[in-house]
């Protein structure tokens, strides 16, 4: 007689099993559907990243809030480009808070055939790669790899003679996408008027104190940038301009000019003037007409002994307490200019009635000094006038309200005022975080609050420094003790099994 039964479990009792897995299957999938349906009606995003990198900044989701047009995003990137992980995750976090928001991501090396058919499409070239493409209705506005980053040089070794290290230091892309949804989804461009007929740097040109990239900047803010000159008595401001911009003016203004543009101003205008050291012999007429508005552009430049690069500029890192400048002080973000003349306010005893409000942006160190000479394009201390080893001011911002029965639809008169204007020339514009200084500039001036506040979001990069010796302990560790100990375990396993 068998000692056990030959089967372990009756007919029965196996059925039951059968039944009870399959229902637990059942209830694990609908489950599992539940969850996702779920997940899709009411999608919840949490940034784990350090310092919340992709977090949205509120102005940017109550403006995917508002979003009436439906707005087409195309990623044509590498997925093994640097900046990818970043361009996508924050998209992902735009679409996410919108339905208005499309999202398709192209890997052109992947998938070559779309990536053509992308290119096609909006008529870029083969070279055209790692943009991003926004389209509602028939506006498209792009944005490239290379405007989605702050380089930082290494200040310490610059100012101590060293080599210029640059390394990327934040990512711009929010401001950017913001923008560019907004340019896409409005019809409404704001019309920006450039003076020409002064010296001005000109707008067209791709020298190095040319302005091509500061018109392009505006382009990617949504505005329509329109030369102009006023010497004329024909010739006036348009009636729908809402800033004008004064580059770089070195030889004087006429006096119907200086007339139109008070004018334009006393009706709510905005104006944004750039002074240079081209302009420190000349009186231009700005000088005497800016001091009506509460702001001194005297007849010296700036110098900042210890920040510096070479000794003809000034790295500000000293910011006053005004929107146009707090995105820049609270990222620790440095500007560039090159020997920026004096900008500040006028002594209250020698402000006009109704004042403005004046208030300065940028200043030196506090080891900053003026200097009133100038001969064969150096700067000379003088130390009958100058003044040295105090905060200087270089460039200030004037707001006043719309005057009574005047224009009131255009609301307050504002200007910014900046002792070097060639800080946003070709050349010095990608330098340092000038480009935003511009940007941040161009908001407040045209009441653009929207983008104020979306600053940079910042990359940590870690290096680790080690030691020849450091390197070697290192080497062994992972070429032999780590393998070796994974042998030398398994040996002893069978040892064992073979006892």
């Amino acid at each position: 007689m068998d000692e056990f039964p030959s089967h372990s479990f009756p007919s029965g009792r196996r059925f039951g099993i059968a039944v009870h897995v399959a229902v637990a299957a059942g209830l694990l999938l609908a489950i599992l559907i539940m969850v996702n349906y779920l997940a899709a009606r009411h999608p919840i995003r949490k940034d784990l990243t350090s310092g919340d990198r992709f977090v949205l900044s509120p102005l940017t989701l109550q403006i995917l809030q508002n979003l009436t047009n439906q707005v087409r995003v195309t990623v044509l990137f590498d997925s093994e480009a640097a900046l990818f992980s970043h361009v996508d995750a924050m998209l992902q976090g735009y679409r996410s808070q919108s339905p208005k928001i499309t999202l398709d991501v192209v890997d052109y090396s992947l998938a070559p055939g779309r990536a053509i058919q992308i290119r096609d499409r909006y008529n870029l070239g083969r070279d055209d790669k790692d943009l991003v493409i926004f389209e509602s209705g028939k506006e498209t506005r792009f944005v490239r790899s290379a405007e989605l980053s702050v380089y930082d040089a290494d200040i310490n070794s610059m100012l101590q003679g060293g080599s210029r290290q640059v390394r990327r230091s934040a990512f711009r892309g929010e401001a950017l996408f913001t923008s560019a949804i907004v340019t896409v989804s409005q019809a409404i461009r704001p019309r920006v008027c450039y003076l020409l007929g002064h010296g001005e740097h000109d707008p067209r040109s791709s020298d190095q104190n040319g302005y091509r990239k500061f018109i392009d900047l505006l382009a990617q803010r949504n505005v329509t940038v329109e030369p102009l000159t006023l010497g004329s008595e024909r010739e006036a401001l348009p009636s729908d301009c809402e800033l004008l911009v004064i580059a770089g003016a070195n030889s004087p203004l006429e006096a119907n000019t200086l007339q139109k543009l008070g004018s334009f101003l006393d009706q709510g205008g905005r104006l944004l003037a750039l002074m240079n050291v081209e302009s420190l012999g000349t009186t231009t007429g700005l000088e005497d007409f800016l001091a009506r508005w509460g702001i001194a552009v005297r007849p010296s430049v700036v110098a900042d002994r210890q920040q510096t690069t070479g000794g003809s500029d000034v790295l500000v890192g000293e910011f006053g307490a005004h929107p146009v400048v707090n995105p820049l002080a609270h990222g620790h973000h440095k500007v560039q200019l090159l020997l920026p003349r004096v900008v500040g306010k006028i002594p209250e005893k020698f402000m006009p009635a109704d004042p403005p409000k004046v208030e300065h942006l940028l200043f030196t160190s506090d080891a900053g000094q003026t200097k009133s000479k100038i001969r064969d394009g150096t700067a000379y201390y003088d130390v009958r006038v100058d003044i040295q080893g105090q905060r200087i001011p270089m460039a200030a911002a004037a707001e006043k309200g719309g005057l009574a029965g005047v224009a009131a639809n255009r609301g307050a008169t504002r200007l910014v005022v900046v002792g070097d204007s060639f800080c946003f020339g070709n050349q010095l514009i990608e330098s340092a975080s000038n480009r935003d200084f511009a940007g941040l500039a161009v908001n407040w001036l045209l009441d653009r609050q929207q983008f104020l506040a979306i600053g940079p979001k910042a990359i940590h990069e870690y290096t680790l420094r080690l030691t020849p010796a450091q390197l070697t302990k290192m080497r062994w560790l992972f070429l032999a003790v780590l393998p070796g100990s994974i042998l030398l375990l398994g040996f002893i396993v069978w040892l064992r099994r073979r006892a």
